[in-house]
């Protein structure tokens, strides 16, 4: 394996998402600001994401940094899944002296590109999304092959948003015990199935209400993504609307008809704020377009 350093062009220069994939803290001393000469990073349509393509006359900026061995078996799992070769070529650092260095770059046919590629605006709209993905994508490292891994990228998207999202939400403090989440201490952590939804378990030493004493239990749950409910209304016929659909979990229980009648519903995917998964899904669910949006509450279907 090549001792040259790695030039780091897209999100891997946003110090979050390199710390998530390496599994460490990473000093400003370690990275470098460099240049890659006849090269610009561009972004991906769609999704927004980065990559770098020979450009006559451009400059792409970016980062050299030096991982140890380990370290190169993490970053190449994190960008390899998705097509990404090293490759060697010629980049400058600040001062304008050349180095060698390994570029990811992707592959030559099938990937549409739109205009240049800024990390700043790209971190702007990634409000630290891709460093949580990032987190549950390299806890596969050693365990699947990356290739594996990358096709369920979206679904680990779409979970990251929701925990991103349970983190700042406003709850009744003076209604609850006063009890946090730091109170409880964390044994192990098992994922015995990751794929359009997640199954996880974990041991957990958790207090007791009213002062009772700490017991170890072990808790699993389903873990599906942050979704939307929307009861469209027509007020001139005083009517509402539902949908007809074929759920598995019904049939699973046995159910002699497990086609159920329910509100449009559907995922939040990443990126996208309720209001715009609440209108996507009447239109593809019911044909329906929403002129108003009432919010009704927030909740968990199953706690």
């Amino acid at each position: 394996m090549s001792d040259l350093p790695l030039f780091l062009y897209g999100t891997l220069r946003d110090r979050a998402v390199l710390e998530a994939v390496l599994g460490r803290q990473v000093a400003e001393a370690e990275l470098t600001p460099a240049l890659l000469p006849d090269h610009a990073a561009r972004e991906v349509m769609p999704g927004g994401w980065p990559l770098i393509r020979p450009e006559a006359g451009a400059v792409a900026p970016g980062l050299l940094f030096a991982p140890a061995l380990a370290e190169r078996l993490r970053l190449d799992y994190y960008e390899l899944g998705y097509g990404y070769r090293l490759r060697a070529t010629e980049a400058r650092r600040a001062e304008g002296t050349a180095v060698r260095a390994l570029v990811y770059f992707p592959p030559e046919r099938g990937i549409e590109t739109g205009g240049p590629w800024n990390l700043a605006d790209w971190q702007a709209r990634d409000g630290g999304l891709a460093a949580e993905a990032a987190s549950e994508y390299m806890s596969f490292f050693g365990i699947e092959p990356t290739e594996s891994v990358a096709l369920r990228y979206p679904q680990m998207l779409a979970r990251a948003q929701s925990r991103l999202a349970a983190r700042t939400a406003c709850r009744p403090q003076r209604l609850h015990s006063g009890l946090q989440r730091a109170a409880i201490e964390e044994r192990a952590a098992r994922r015995p199935y990751a794929r359009f939804f997640s199954v996880e378990e974990r041991d957990l030493m958790l207090p007791g209400l009213g002062g009772a004493r700490i017991t170890q239990q072990n808790r699993a749950a389903f873990v599906a993504v942050d979704a939307v409910m929307v009861l469209p209304y027509d007020p001139v016929r005083d009517r509402v609307l539902v949908v007809e659909q074929f759920r598995i979990g019904a049939y699973l229980r046995g159910d002699p008809h497990p086609w159920t009648l329910e509100p449009v519903a559907g995922r939040r995917d990443s990126g996208e704020s309720p209001e715009e998964t609440a209108r996507r899904e009447a239109l593809e669910e019911a044909g329906v377009r929403i002129v108003r949006l009432e919010k009704i509450a927030e909740y968990y279907p199953s706690p």
